[in-house]
């Protein structure tokens, strides 16, 4: 009986927040103030620092879709694994965590992020998981993304290296 309380409850508080019933504020604080309230400030700070983990499955539509709308990811961490490739970009080193995946002639296209890290890089076609902050540089009037890495782990086991969606 208490199970289908909490899945009626659940269900319905689903519904109002669905519909705008929980937005309305009559008076009553709104829900961030009384978790501001009542959270500790550890829990306070993993509510607000929100981690976006791309996993093998979507890969190449959630990096698909933060390129197309970067804003709604700016100020969020990134996180993602793929193997390390490194460029020479006009005389300058350019490191990336990609995956391969569908291109224009095939499986000639690749899927990921440029990314820079304060600590030493590891080797060309490590396995990584890099988790950063989404930025965006202009460089020569040309706007162009890259993850400034807060963590970067050479990991043993590899993921999917080609992935489709």
């Amino acid at each position: 009986m208490r199970k289908k309380i909490k899945v009626i409850l659940i269900f319905f508080i689903s519904i109002s927040v669905m519909f705008g019933c929980a937005g309305k504020n009559d008076g009553v604080p709104a829900e961030s103030a009384i978790r501001e309230q009542n959270a500790p400030a550890a829990v306070e700070e993993a509510l607000e620092e929100e981690i976006v983990e791309i996993k093998e499955k979507m890969f190449i539509t959630q990096i698909n879709d933060i390129y197309l709308n970067p804003d709604d990811y700016m100020g969020k961490k990134i996180k993602l694994e793929g193997f390390h490739t490194i460029v020479e970009v006009d005389g300058e080193t350019v490191h990336g965590v990609i995956r391969n995946g569908p291109g224009c002639c095939g499986n000639d296209g690749v899927a990921g992020f440029e990314f820079v890290w304060d600590g030493e890089y590891p080797k060309d076609n490590d396995w990584l998981s890099v988790t950063g902050y989404l930025e965006i540089v202009n460089e020569d009037g040309i706007d162009y993304m890259h993850l400034n890495a807060t963590e970067l782990e050479v990991l043993a086991e590899r993921g999917t290296e080609f992935v489709v969606n």
